[in-house]
């Protein structure tokens, strides 16, 4: 009798960040399965053993989470980063949030200098956002430019980012830069940010 071996896609040791990455898909199943907001401890690196077993999973619930989690993953092929040199990407800076950006840089001395922006896999909703200050663009990263601000992107980031307006928000419940990303499924409530 033939025995058939499914390919094990998914393992226990792989980042859960990774996961999500390549098949979007396992987010959903991973939080209905009792590993909610697993990127809010700031630790997007952890496999998905070091999540389960720190939310109180007992092996054979890892185990069955990553049979789940392969059953999925042989659904489709692994995403990757999709990243096309030949396409146009943007990031909308608005006028106030440039000239936040430019006041920040003139406190900072920093004048001259531009933003750094990026995603990172983190968050409860698999990414998390970087604003930093960057003297120029580094190896592997684009140059965009709005409202005269140069906005350095790394090459991963770019198909992530695309069409995203950065905006700046003065409020009585707290000011600070709002991000837009028409293209993003959902948001992380719990409130993690990075940068200035």
């Amino acid at each position: 009798m033939e025995q058939h071996v499914q390919a094990v896609l998914i393992t226990k040791q792989m980042p859960v960040s990774e996961v999500v990455e390549k098949w979007p898909s396992t987010e959903e199943i991973m939080k209905q399965l009792g590993l909610n907001c697993f990127g809010c401890d700031g630790a997007p690196v952890d496999s998905i053993e070091q999540v389960a077993t720190s939310l109180g999973f007992q092996q054979e619930r890892v185990n069955e989470l990553l049979n789940v989690l392969n059953e999925e993953a042989r659904k489709t092929p692994p995403r990757t980063s999709g990243f096309d040199p030949n396409a146009k990407y943007t990031v909308e800076i608005t006028e106030n949030a440039a000239k936040k950006i430019n006041e920040i840089m003139k406190n900072s001395q920093k004048e001259g200098y531009g933003l750094k922006f990026g995603v990172k896999p983190g968050g409860c909703a698999g990414y998390s956002y970087g604003l930093d200050f960057q003297k120029e663009a580094t190896a592997g990263e684009k140059t965009l430019v709005s409202h005269g601000v140069n906005v350095f992107v790394d090459e991963k980031s770019l198909p992530l980012v695309n069409e995203v307006i950065i905006d700046y928000v003065e409020a009585l419940q707290g000011s600070g830069f709002k991000i837009k990303n028409p293209h993003a499924k959902k948001s992380c409530g719990c409130g993690k940010s990075d940068g200035f």
